[in-house]
């Protein structure tokens, strides 16, 4: 019987472990796709919107008289800021991700040129078996170095 149990309780972990390393490989491949490579490497407006809820969120630090204020950007606003954003070789490392169901977060760092540019910090749900970002806010490390 102890045996049965053993088995049962490791078929279950095993199970799980696939399903969350499924998962992972999921949201890693949306956010190379729909993220790096369509916002740093080369602005593709479908890609981007493959990937991005049309609810989702940008959140960042505005410097204003009163002091800084977080600004809040939805999804077409902050397309048109980025889509005249120019950048030099751009690699992407992703430090973390974590899955509970159909809710996730993820940690990733993007450099140019060799150097951190930014972390970048997003929340992600499962919509209809496709892992979509709904919110992003990040840390800048360095000023944007343009490309031409």
């Amino acid at each position: 019987m102890k045996r049965i149990l053993f088995s049962i309780c490791l078929i279950s972990s095993i199970s799980m472990a696939v399903a969350q390393t499924s998962n992972r490989e999921k949201i890693e491949k949306v956010l190379l796709n729909s993220y790096v490579n369509a916002v740093f490497v080369e602005f593709d407006e479908q890609a981007i919107r493959a990937g991005f809820h049309t609810d989702f969120l940008f959140h960042f630090p505005v410097m204003t008289p009163n002091g800084r204020v977080l600004k809040k950007v939805e999804l077409d606003q902050w397309l048109k800021m980025i889509s005249s954003m120019k950048f030099g070789k751009i690699e992407s490392k992703v430090i973390e991700v974590y899955e509970s169901g159909n809710a996730a977060t993820t940690i990733s760092e993007i450099y140019q040129d060799g150097k951190k540019l930014y972390t970048d910090y997003m929340i992600w749900r499962k919509v209809d078996d496709k892992w979509m970002i709904m919110g992003k806010t990040f840390d800048m490390h360095q000023r944007m170095m343009r490309s031409n």
